[in-house]
């Protein structure tokens, strides 16, 4: 079995007060090399725009 980074699974409700929090999080733990996904509503696919790839 290959080696993995950590996996963070961010969990955020639709609103800015959520999300971008959870950007900026999500933005440290790939610096840091951790594999990072998304979790959120409809109201929050909005703001995925500005949530970095991963």
């Amino acid at each position: 079995m290959p080696d993995r980074a950590p996996l963070l699974v961010i969990a955020a409700g639709g609103t800015g007060g959520h999300m971008f929090p959870a950007q900026a999080l999500a933005e440290e733990m790939l610096a840091r090399g951790w594999r990072v996904r998304l979790a959120t509503d409809s109201r929050g696919a909005r703001y995925a725009g500005g949530f970095p790839e991963a």
